[in-house]
């Protein structure tokens, strides 16, 4: 998720370095919207394919889109729009998935609790 937050937080510097100051306008737009329609979409996605797949297993798949979208941003610079949809649904997904397994694995007796630490882990 680190990754993401960098990716987002940095766009318009990334687009100044690129010399695609004409494209921030349109890719701070571009990352929370899709960031939006995935974490409705993997919610359902992931009650749908819970009897086959487990949600640890889905959030592998969203971590190795990550990296795939920190590689696209990397070697091929002017792919900038794929990246920044990339980068903002696997980070909206990621985002919903950490709840899920959270509340999966520790139960929700203890939710808030674990949910704030492991958000205080993060900042670490």
């Amino acid at each position: 998720q680190a990754s993401g937050l960098l990716f987002m937080n940095n766009i318009s510097y990334i687009c100044k370095a690129l010399h695609k100051e004409s494209y921030t306008s349109a890719l701070t737009i571009l990352l929370p919207l899709s960031s939006a329609i995935s974490r409705f979409c993997i919610g359902f996605l992931s009650d749908w394919l819970h009897p086959t797949w487990s949600r640890a297993f889905l959030f592998v798949i969203i971590t190795v889109v990550m990296f795939i979208s920190q590689l696209i941003t990397t070697l091929l610079m002017d792919q900038l729009f794929l990246s920044a949809i990339l980068v903002g649904s696997s980070f909206g997904c990621s985002w919903c998935l950490c709840t899920l397994i959270v509340s999966e694995q520790f139960g929700r007796d203890n939710f808030g609790l674990n949910w704030g630490i492991q958000i205080m882990a993060s900042a670490f």
